[in-house]
């Protein structure tokens, strides 16, 4: 792993799908989810709406996979699922960003209360440096957002909930507030529930 923007006081956050058992079934279910949905069963559907669903879902799919994989590929190596010290945050689920300085953030938010989630707006310029596929992804996920009503916004980033963290909520908190006011931004709460 690079150690390209570490100091003394980075701190890493690792998510429960660092294990080899459970990573090979998370990436076995992804790929029975696929299969299910380009099966014949769904294409001889009369319902156009679940015929439109299906190749949004596909679509969304077959364009997070590169992603996906680098990220379960990184998680089988160790890497941590979140990297933050104060000059700004390393997400492995994005790992095509890099290092995202803070200077590129315009806020930050927790949504939900019994599960909570991190997540963060960037400015245009550095989500502008998106892969193409991340971008398209992005952009159909957001579609089916705002569809469903569940629209982070534009320029947003979800980067771990809660469920996902194998250390407690607490503690990710205690690490990114200190950071957060010396960089001049706000942790919003957004109280959805999850």
């Amino acid at each position: 792993m690079e150690s390209f923007g570490l100091t003394g006081t980075t701190k890493d956050f690792y998510d429960r799908r660092n294990y080899p058992s459970r990573l090979a079934l998370w990436l076995m279910s992804v790929l029975f989810w696929a299969t299910f949905l380009l099966t014949t069963f769904l294409w001889a559907s009369d319902d156009k709406f679940f015929l439109l669903f299906s190749c949004v879902g596909g679509l969304v799919i077959l364009l997070s996979l590169p992603r996906v994989f680098r990220g379960a590929y990184l998680a089988y190596r160790g890497a941590p699922a979140l990297r933050i010290n104060e000059q700004g945050f390393w997400a492995r689920e994005w790992a095509y960003l890099g290092w995202i300085s803070w200077r590129d953030v315009a806020s930050v938010e927790v949504e939900g209360q019994k599960i909570r989630q991190l997540v963060v707006h960037l400015r245009d310029r550095e989500f502008a440096q998106l892969t193409g596929h991340d971008q398209v992804a992005v952009m159909l996920a957001r579609l089916a957002g705002f569809l469903f009503f569940t629209d982070a916004g534009p320029n947003t980033l979800r980067l771990i909930s809660s469920s996902q963290l194998m250390s407690r909520w607490e503690q990710l908190t205690a690490t990114l507030d200190p950071i957060l006011v010396a960089n001049g931004l706000s942790r919003l709460n957004k109280p959805v529930a999850l």
